[in-house]
């Protein structure tokens, strides 16, 4: 009878510490999706409004380059009527000529806007040094819970349970050594 109550309680206490198992990795896949929704929270915020004027001004004045660059002004090297070069220009090519003309105004217009935009909306920009910081830290945070859930996953299948890994781990958490997880 003493044998059959020290099984049963040997029994009781290996359920008890793989429950208490499954539970640490539930808490370590809930920490990992926290960390992922923090990751995605971090990458959706818009740039600082200074960086944000900046590109659209210099994706404007870009683009009034391209358009000059594109604009074919052979009618000025070549005599229309054998005596002076003409322009010729077709709808096309005015309002090619138009838009480069006003680029100035129209970045102008667009940092107003953007101005105006962040404003309304009460954004609040993350400069690309402040966004990288961030997202360094958590990048390590979330492989350190990867490891600890990877160490977790093989101390069961050690034990002959075999837990279901997610299709998203990481795989540097799934190759590493089981002497790094330890």
């Amino acid at each position: 009878m003493a044998l059959i109550q020290k099984l049963t309680a040997r029994r009781k206490a290996a359920t008890k510490g793989l429950g208490d198992t499954r539970r640490a990795l539930s808490e370590l896949r809930a920490l990992g999706a926290r960390l992922r929704d923090q990751r995605a929270e971090i990458e959706a915020r818009p740039v600082t409004l200074e960086q944000a004027q900046v590109a659209a001004s210099e994706a404007l004045h870009l683009e009034a380059a391209r358009v000059l660059d594109d604009l074919s002004l052979s009618s000025l090297a070549k005599p229309g009527d054998c005596r002076t070069p003409t322009l010729r220009l077709n709808d096309r090519d005015m309002a090619a000529l138009a838009f480069a003309a006003s680029a100035d105004g129209a970045a102008a217009a667009v940092r107003d806007r953007l101005a105006d935009h962040y404003q309304k909306h009460g954004l609040q920009g993350l400069d690309a040094e402040d966004r990288d910081a961030q997202l360094a830290k958590i990048e390590a945070e979330c492989l350190a819970c990867e490891l600890a859930e990877e160490a977790i996953i093989r101390d069961l299948e050690e034990d002959g349970v075999a837990p279901l890994r997610r299709p998203d781990a990481d795989p540097r958490a799934l190759l590493a050594d089981s002497r790094e997880l330890k």
